[in-house]
């Protein structure tokens, strides 16, 4: 599969949002005067204590620039939780850093090439390839991707046809390829079962060699 690429509707349009929150009443509405309460229960508190040091006078209601001080921090709270939001959904869509590796055509193909690049994912290893000068599968057949184990055991990774200019091609591995180090494409007939045909028009090495 290709890497993620999201559509400009899963955008946050930040000023928007900053904007209508700032719009709601409850952001300017005064806090509760709870100052000449608390003082209260503090002189309570000290009498039964026997404390006669001086109180301090009872706190008025919240002067301006208290509830301007107030709204300039639940702007700022707000740009600071959208800022966390955006960031933690960039991280979650960016794609997983991956090892690439060189693809070169064989005698069947001798003008292809193509490079790739294996990405760890928590499901398995996905193996994005981009190819060039690979003719388009004939009607009645497509091409197989295999991972290859060094003792010769092979594993279905994926077909495609290579009809349209789409794009990479994504393949797809269940198996660790530290244990299948190569990579090969073959050409199949529609029908003729799930082994390789062995005709290999394609094949690259993970680890380089």
């Amino acid at each position: 599969m290709t890497p993620d690429e999201r559509g400009e509707d899963s955008a946050i349009d930040v000023p928007d949002a900053l904007a209508a929150l700032l719009g709601a009443d409850t952001v300017w509405t005064e806090p509760p005067d709870i100052a000449d309460e608390l003082v209260a229960r503090i002189e309570q508190e000290a009498r039964l204590q026997g404390d006669d040091q001086p109180r301090p006078a009872a706190a008025g209601r919240p002067r301006p620039w208290r509830r301007w001080a107030m709204a300039g921090a639940a702007a700022a709270a707000v740009i600071v939780g959208i800022a966390l939001v955006v960031n933690s959904a960039d991280d979650d869509d960016r794609e997983p850093a991956g090892v690439e590796f060189a693809i070169v055509g064989t005698e069947l193909a001798p003008d292809a090439s193509g490079t790739g690049v294996v990405q760890v994912r928590p499901a398995g290893f996905a193996i994005i390839i981009e190819i060039q000068g690979l003719d388009p599968a004939v009607p009645g057949t497509f091409y197989q991707g295999w991972v290859r184990s060094d003792d010769g055991d092979l594993v279905a990774v994926g077909t495609f046809h290579a009809r349209e200019d789409n794009g990479p091609i994504a393949l797809w591995s269940g198996v660790d390829l530290d244990d299948y180090p190569t990579l090969t494409v073959t050409t199949q007939q529609i029908g003729a079962g799930t082994g390789s045909s062995g005709e290999q028009v394609l094949v690259a090495r993970f680890d380089g060699s």
